[in-house]
């Protein structure tokens, strides 16, 4: 007589399981790992499995439909905290919102969005507000140059007053010329650096907004970006900020996500997800083994 097959259903989803000895699908089945190595609270760890009882694996943010099997995707599920560095509450979304929601809280996340929106439509200037919970760290010892005496000399880049009696640049180009050293980038993309600030002045490439080149902490402080990631031929003055939201996309990508997640929060309507040319990060892969001994 053959043997009657076991049917169960999976203690987080709900959906039916064949297999006698699992305990969950293999969807969340790798899900529980990742909640397991970020060692969260139970209590966090039920919310998101309540989560996706309900909802499925779709983005919180967005509502977009996750990638649970290829880590290399930018749709891949991973855990992001909604308010940064606390673990009492961790949701599910994808690798891309993750990257460009960084140390943002939510408010602030589509805060930016919008006015990054509005500026790419319409013109009007990005509007900074204070950044309650950003905690990352560019260039750091920034500090330590000051004008040191007030001279009539001129720096030979953008005009202003050199930063020391005998010294070639100001303060601010002279920051950016020890980053350039220290980035070691080619010499036409050094030369275009610098074209850029003699035209445009020390202000923000994709913004226009002025760049702090006081406190290395700031989110406005200044950075290197690569225009297409991975590729030092253009390198561009960009905000801390800016930086880490456009993460591995390129400037047209980058637009792009601006402006479908503005019409998603002001209008409803869905994000059409979109290839990516250079999105090259991964995410915790797959841990096959671990998977079939849960």
């Amino acid at each position: 007589m053959p043997r009657k097959t076991l049917i169960k259903k999976c203690a987080v989803c709900g959906r039916t399981i064949t297999s006698q000895f699992a305990k969950y699908c293999c969807d969340c089945a790798l899900l529980v790992i990742h909640v397991n190595r970020a060692k969260l609270p139970r209590k966090a760890a039920r919310r998101i499995y309540r989560y996706v009882r309900k909802h499925g694996y779709v983005c919180y943010y967005t509502g977009m439909r996750l990638d649970v099997t290829d880590s290399h995707s930018p749709w891949y599920f991973v855990l992001d905290h909604w308010k940064p560095g606390d673990n009492r509450k961790v949701v599910l979304t994808s690798a891309l919102i993750n990257g460009m929601k960084s140390d943002l809280t939510e408010r602030e996340f589509w805060y930016m969005i919008r006015q990054l929106a509005d500026f790419k439509r319409l013109g009007t200037p990005v509007r900074k507000i204070r950044l309650s919970l950003w905690n990352r760290e560019y260039i750091k010892g920034c500090e330590d140059i000051e004008v040191q005496v007030s001279c009539e000399r001129k720096c030979c880049i953008c005009g202003q007053p050199v930063y020391f009696y005998n010294a070639q640049f100001c303060r601010k180009c002279h920051l950016i010329s020890r980053r350039i050293d220290e980035s070691q980038l080619p010499l036409e993309a050094a030369k275009s650096l610098w074209d850029y600030v003699r035209k445009h002045g020390h202000v923000c490439y994709y913004t226009g907004m002025p760049l702090d080149f006081d406190d290395y902490r700031s989110a406005w402080h200044f950075t290197f970006e690569h225009v297409a990631p991975g590729d030092s031929t253009k390198v561009v003055l960009a905000s801390a900020l800016l930086n880490e939201m456009k993460s591995d996309l390129s400037e047209d990508e980058f637009w792009y996500y601006i402006k479908q997640l503005d019409n998603y929060k002001r209008k409803h309507t869905g994000i059409r997800k979109r290839k990516l040319v250079y999105w090259y990060r991964l995410h915790p892969v797959k841990d096959a083994l671990g998977a079939q001994m849960l």
